[in-house]
């Protein structure tokens, strides 16, 4: 039985659509506004196909390769490993199968602090956007599943002086270090699972129990690279760019409607790239004279509603609140 009639109790085979790679699409609009945002602030996404089927990558790549590898077909950096990826793939389609894939990426120029060591590790933030990504099924970062295979002493990443700077001389973590970016590249893979839609007959059963045979039809992609690769990054570029979008709203809010206080002392740390969380909302009973505490990490607006506040990544949390026309605003830092 279908699993979506199972949760809707709808039969519409048009929902079929939800789960196809068309719905990317937005994803990477939304990616693309990130990317110059996060320009700005010296923060770049470069992503690659680095294995379909057995043939993968077997060393790194600087992030220049990286970026340089996303302007050729199949989006990877060794030239000779890419032919015969693209090989592979003809051949999975003259044979009517499909075949699973990984995506590797790095973020350069993340600052230290991005993250938080509980509920809202950045690892599981980058997670949650990858996993939702049609056919994702894995993702891990740093030496990932390596990790299993290795000592203490192999894997620890010890902190070194660099330029006057202190760094980690190997970046086994991926750039998180107990669910906080270290300053260092985050470097992270997602795998995908073959396209399930293939040109071969399987046998399955019909709603009824009944056996019966099923092959698809229609153009369908054997391979999820090298197209999803914009797609990861599109997805990492809105995750981390999400709070940098906020901190901009709340100094479009400040400079609108704060009182000149507010203004002088806040406005400073916002544009020294300090991120801010941004709460809207529209009640007529709270009324123009908004007050907030700053309680349990919740912020209490008179006693009333709470807005809970992404405490992973904001040391200052702006509320908006709209009562007959106007506007008024309550700050906790």
């Amino acid at each position: 039985m279908c699993i979506r009639d199972r949760k809707y109790g709808l039969d519409d085979h048009r929902l079929v659509h939800r789960a196809s790679a068309r719905e990317t699409a937005v994803r990477v609009v939304a990616g693309s506004i990130a990317k110059q945002i996060l320009a700005r602030s010296g923060i770049f996404i470069a992503g690659i196909t680095s294995c379909i089927g057995h043939y993968s990558l077997d060393h790194d790549y600087s992030f220049a390769e990286m970026e340089k590898a996303g302007k050729t077909i199949m989006q990877c950096p060794d030239k000779a490993l890419a032919l015969k990826m693209q090989n592979f793939i003809k051949k999975m389609k003259k044979e009517g199968d499909s075949i699973g894939c990984e995506v590797q990426a790095t973020i350069s120029g993340v600052p230290a602090g991005l993250g938080d060591p509980v509920f809202n590790k950045l690892q599981s933030s980058l997670a949650a956007a990858m996993l939702s990504i049609n056919a994702a099924v894995a993702f891990d970062f740093g030496s990932g599943r390596y990790a299993a295979w290795m000592k203490g002493s192999e894997y620890n990443d010890l902190f070194t002086v660099h330029n006057g700077h202190i760094r980690t001389a190997t970046n086994n973590s991926g750039g998180i270090q107990a669910g906080i970016s270290n300053g260092e590249d985050i470097i992270f893979r997602v795998i995908f699972k073959p396209i399930p839609t293939i040109g071969k007959q399987q046998e399955t059963v019909s709603r009824s129990g009944d056996p019966m045979n099923i092959k698809g039809k229609g153009r369908h992609d054997v391979c999820a690279a090298p197209r999803v690769v914009p797609v990861v990054e599109a997805m990492g570029r809105a995750m981390l760019g999400t709070p940098l979008i906020s901190s901009a709203l709340a100094a479009q809010l400040l400079l609108r409607s704060g009182s000149e206080e507010q203004c002088e002392r806040l406005l400073p740390a916002l544009a020294s790239g300090e991120t801010a969380t941004l709460g809207l909302l529209d009640d007529g009973d709270w009324g123009n004279d908004a007050v907030a505490l700053l309680l349990d990490e919740q912020c209490v607006l008179q006693g009333a509603k709470k807005y809970v506040p992404d405490a992973s990544v904001a040391t200052l949390f702006v509320i908006s609140v709209l009562h007959r026309g106007q506007t008024a605003l309550a700050v906790v830092r």
